[in-house]
């Protein structure tokens, strides 16, 4: 499963959206990520919905790359659904033995389960578009401001940076242990789900044991470069915003303020 997973991956390609400043895509996830769990009407979602078609459209990747992001997070959405489904009070519509299922808990349901849908979709369509350096330069940028009352900027943005590059990384290493162990006769796929979790088990500690190498290897990397933070540092592409990224921004406002008129409806 974790080899589905899409968030933390960039997808190297040239469109619209690859090239849009870095700052406006974190913003914009930051209010879309707000608004998301205000929206109440089917009009808001449809609105979203087409806002997540276009910004898919105009990244040229492929759906099904985009999609495969949902089976990584199929059972949280399932067990959602379920718990919300099944333990919230209100007007009963069906009972099963002991279990009710009532209206509000069908509609809570309905609506988490997109919320979380969409709020997959938008990260990955960020990070797919958006190239690690990039994101790290525009998180210090946009946290410029919390210099004044001593926090350290620059080690945030790069430990954010560097925990989203190494997602993929652990992901492709949790799949080549697994067909090594199946390999060795171990099953992961029949039983039910303790002899599964059960098995899974001994995936974890080489994981940790890989992981914890990996970063001591690229402490000692950076060690061996010189690297001291942000003392000294130049970069060699400075942020600026182009003629696309205004109209960008134009857009967006446009359609911020359509959402928050339909929130009205």
């Amino acid at each position: 499963m974790l080899k589905q997973i899409n968030l933390g991956q960039y997808y190297q390609n040239k469109s619209l959206l690859h090239s849009t400043d870095c700052r406006i895509k974190i913003i914009t996830l930051i209010i879309y990520v707000s608004l998301l769990f205000k929206v109440k009407n089917p009009f808001s979602y449809f609105l979203i919905l087409s806002f997540l078609s276009t910004l898919i459209m105009l990244s040229k990747i492929p759906i099904k790359y985009i999609l495969n992001s949902m089976k990584a997070v199929f059972y949280l959405i399932v067990l959602t659904s379920l718990v919300n489904l099944l333990f919230t009070k209100g007007e009963i519509i069906l009972s099963i033995f002991i279990l009710n299922i009532t209206k509000e808990g069908l509609e809570l349901t309905l609506r988490t389960a997109i919320r979380l849908m969409m709020l997959v979709l938008g990260s990955c369509i960020f990070t797919l578009t958006t190239s690690p350096i990039n994101l790290s330069d525009s998180l210090e940028y946009l946290m410029t401001p919390l210099k004044i009352i001593g926090v350290p900027v620059h080690d945030i943005s790069m430990i954010i940076s560097i925990a989203l590059r190494f997602i993929p990384t652990i992901s492709d290493e949790f799949h080549k242990l697994m067909n090594a162990q199946k390999c060795r006769g171990a099953n992961f796929d029949k039983g039910s789900i303790i002899k599964k979790s059960k098995a899974l088990l001994s995936l974890f500690i080489p994981i940790f044991i890989s992981a914890f190498n990996r970063a001591d290897d690229l402490a000692i990397a950076m060690e061996s470069r010189c690297y001291r933070g942000e003392a000294g540092r130049t970069k060699l592409k400075k942020l600026k915003l182009s003629r696309t990224d205004i109209k960008s921004i134009f857009c967006l406002l446009t359609f911020l303020i359509i959402l928050v008129w339909s929130f009205n409806l």
